[in-house]
């Protein structure tokens, strides 16, 4: 994940984002395990849920992009 996926900018400003539960994470692995790890129906659920905000998060980021960037009305600077 990237670190800024941790993290939203709120109406308070920067907050910690609480879809993220450290205690579900046991991806941390030491060198001797070599076996692959199981994924679980619930890991798949996860993984599709913050998929889909990701999608959002990007469809609203250019959205907001699209409207900082658009050409200035014609009509309106006459």
């Amino acid at each position: 994940m990237i670190l800024r996926e941790f993290f939203k900018y709120g109406d308070d400003g920067l907050e910690q984002d609480k879809s993220y539960n450290p205690d579900n994470d046991i991806s941390i692995l030491d060198k001797e395990d070599t076996r692959k790890t199981r994924l679980s129906l619930n890991d798949i659920k996860e993984m599709r849920l913050s998929a889909e905000e990701h999608d959002a998060q990007q469809r609203e980021e250019a959205i907001f992009v699209q409207k900082m960037y658009k050409a200035p009305d014609i009509e309106n600077n006459i």
